[in-house]
């Protein structure tokens, strides 16, 4: 069923089929060499043990998927599994053997050379890629035969023999099992719409990494040899309509695809990205693929897109070392030309896809590193794009703004402590609410820095410290908390912490056994009150028309009735 295509009724039952476990697969393992006893005698078929690798790999849990995999794995011609084959591998294997199995059918009684058919696997797999192109870059998980027939139109450089785009992308990939077909009528005509998918859409995404690496390693290659400008034309046409950060199972198949490179092809191909993100902005496109055109026409957001895959492709082939920032500036001043390359994302992205930026670039002291798996959400997502553009007035005047304005602080791996509790804080004292805790300084934090936000506590329950009864008291606890991290000149609570304890106390006198050590109303607490502060204390009590009970001013002194 066309799902995207006709109304479902409420109420409609949907079946999924959900992942095999360990039982289930060694089930299935069982019958399927049972069914092929035979044709396994006769060596015709490779059996399948149930603790072969093909058994313990992640993409059996699929039921169709398995069904592959066991399709690929009994054939005896075929490239065994490895336990150890890298996931990429695995895909390389699986693709390439179905495109040779497709290669062979022909309806000529003479076999075909190994030569024709090799040509012919060859053009079977690029035209599966550009379905799977033509998916990724519509940010959908199908395509129409129609679109299919067009895409392919406008990349293959030899005419079509058919005529109509619907036929021509019914042809393309209608023959490969592991693309799904679809099928509904539309209109008033009785026409058939068919709809293609993979059975499970990394296949797709393998392809479109494959594609990539192999295209930025013919272009280095050829920039190696001198003579200009390389002609990036269909990499610029393939790559400019999607980031590929939305898309992070392409971005670990082309991870694992450049650790496979050697050395001098590393090499090159990091020259030729290094380059092109330096010149996207005035890169000449020779208008050959023009009438290739997933996505409406957007020159920024083509732009956007282009620049953004060139930097996030750059990075992975750096690892863990991550890339200067300047590496893909070129010579311009890598200050400026990074904050308006983010700012060219930003204009030319949409804002659901710069959460998926953030989450898989992180900017660390200048270099860039493939970012950790979270995305910054609205309303912190503007806070996100500041940090990586590196502009870290604009992040501290976004973090307290929006404390001001939304009334909520973000908290992110690496946040300075200090910097977050007073976006916070400051807000808080401007507002009539209260329900942030006071989050314990980071190990290592200069004193000097908790006395300067045990100063903004002081001041936030001077002013609002008396009237939140459902969080000053948590709020309170930890501020007396501080006392153990703060300089030997500024290790007793502020008078504004003596005024919002009195005001818990004034409510219940059993809190003052209640907060115990940490208070500094124990006799064994280090920062215990002095003798004045526990007399202003008991003074403002008063003030709080408590009557002057000797029980009270007991437990508050820590001595006993």
């Amino acid at each position: 069923m066309v799902a995207d295509r006709v109304l479902i009724a409420d109420g409609t039952p949907m079946i999924k089929l959900e992942d095999f476990d360990d039982a289930q697969i060694a089930e299935w393992l069982n019958r399927w060499n049972q069914v092929n006893a035979a044709a396994s005698a006769a060596g015709l078929t490779r059996p399948l043990p149930v603790g072969s690798p093909l058994g313990g790999h992640e993409l059996a849990r699929q039921p169709l998927l398995l069904l592959m995999l066991a399709l690929y794995a009994s054939d005896p011609a075929a490239p065994p599994i490895d336990t150890v084959m890298s996931t990429s591998a695995l895909y390389r294997l699986l693709v390439t053997e179905f495109a040779r199995r497709e290669a062979k059918k022909s309806a000529s009684a003479v076999p075909l050379s190994e030569k024709v058919v090799a040509a012919a696997a060859k053009e079977h797999l690029w035209r599966l890629t550009v379905a799977a192109f033509a998916m990724v870059n519509r940010g959908r998980q199908d395509i129409t035969d129609a679109e299919l027939g067009a895409d392919l139109i406008a990349l293959e450089e030899r005419p079509m023999e058919a005529a109509d785009v619907a036929e021509i992308g019914r042809d393309l990939v209608g023959r490969f099992f592991f693309v799904h077909r679809a099928e509904a009528r539309t209109g008033n005509d009785d026409a058939v719409r068919r709809c293609y998918e993979f059975l499970h859409a990394t296949f797709g995404e393998y392809l479109v990494a494959e594609h990539l690496v192999k295209a930025l390693r013919t272009l280095a290659a050829i920039r190696s040899l001198g003579g200009g400008p390389v002609d990036d034309g269909l990499l610029h046409a393939l790559s400019s309509h999607q980031p590929l950060s939305d898309r992070p199972q392409i971005l670990a198949f082309a991870a694992e695809l450049f650790g496979e490179l050697g050395e001098a092809d590393r090499e090159q191909v990091t020259g030729l990205l290094e380059e092109l993100a330096a010149v996207v902005r005035h890169r000449h496109d020779t208008g050959r693929h023009a009438s290739y055109r997933p996505t409406p026409l957007d020159r920024v957001r083509h732009m956007a897109a282009y620049s953004l895959n060139l930097v996030l492709l750059r990075v992975l082939m750096a690892g863990a070392e991550g890339v200067e920032i300047a590496a893909v500036c070129g010579d311009a001043d890598p200050g400026p030309a990074w904050r308006s390359t983010v700012a060219l994302w930003t204009a030319g992205l949409a804002p659901e896809q710069l959460g998926g930026v953030t989450a898989a670039l992180a900017n660390q002291d200048g270099f860039l590193e493939m970012g950790i798996p979270s995305r910054w959400e609205p309303p912190f997502r503007e806070i996100g794009l500041a940090r990586l553009s590196g502009d870290e007035k604009l992040e501290r005047r976004l973090r307290f703004g929006l404390g001001f304005s939304d009334d909520a602080f973000h908290l992110q791996r690496d946040d300075p402590w200090h910097e977050t509790m007073a976006s916070w804080i400051f807000p808080a004292m401007f507002s009539s609410g209260g329900g942030y805790d006071l989050l314990d300084p980071d190990p290592g934090t200069p004193p000097e820095i908790v006395a300067s936000v045990a100063r903004l506590v002081d001041r936030l329950l001077l002013l609002h410290g008396h009237r939140w009864y459902g969080n000053s008291l948590a709020l309170l606890r930890s501020r007396l908390s501080l006392g153990s991290q703060l300089p030997p000149d500024s290790d007793r609570p502020h008078v504004a912490v003596l005024l919002s304890l009195a005001a818990r106390l004034a409510e219940n006198p059993g809190l003052a056994r209640a907060l115990g050590d940490a208070s500094g109303l124990s006799p064994d607490s280090p920062h215990r009150l002095n003798d004045i502060q526990l007399d202003v204390l008991h003074d403002i009590i008063k003030m709080f028309r408590w009557p002057d009970d000797t029980a009270l001013l007991d437990a508050i002194r820590g001595t006993p009735s």
